[in-house]
């Protein structure tokens, strides 16, 4: 058995990028990036119906930022708020810039040469008389530089 013609439409993000400090797209939703840089991550948020979701039409956006291998919590982001705060910002056209800090990108295990940091970005907004929620996740693969003081 098997699907053929699947189709979801949920609310995601589109066109997204990684820039600067040796971040390089490897995959979808996957990028390599060095430890102790601040590279800049964009998208464009989208509804259910690819509707640009502008910034005065959320009513909340959080970021939470985890280790992939221990679960361990990154830079206090636990459900942090990034409505327009905390080095996330999004316009009038729905596109998101969050300026990735250095201890978002602190590895947890230096005895490694990679780790993954999993950022899941959760929204909500109202439409059609209903509150409506979007996820999106990304992995950042963190590459240990050992020359880094």
């Amino acid at each position: 058995m098997r699907f053929i013609d699947e189709k979801l439409k949920a609310s995601h993000f589109k066109d997204e990028a990684i820039r600067g400090f040796g971040a390089v797209r490897t995959g979808p939703m996957r990028f390599t990036v060095f430890e102790r840089t601040t590279p800049r991550y964009t998208a464009t948020i989208v509804d259910d119906r690819d509707n640009v979701l502008a910034s005065g039409s959320l009513s909340t956006m959080t970021l939470t930022l985890y280790d992939k291998s221990t679960g361990n919590i990154l830079n206090s982001r636990d459900d942090q708020n990034v409505l327009n705060a905390n080095q996330v910002t999004i316009d009038s056209s729905g596109n998101l810039v969050w300026i990735v800090q250095v201890q978002d990108l602190a590895l947890v295990n230096t005895n490694e040469t990679n780790e993954t940091h999993v950022a899941l970005f959760e929204w909500s907004w109202s439409a059609e008389s209903l509150t409506k929620n979007g996820k999106h996740e990304i992995e950042l693969a963190v590459k240990n530089l050992t020359k880094v003081p």
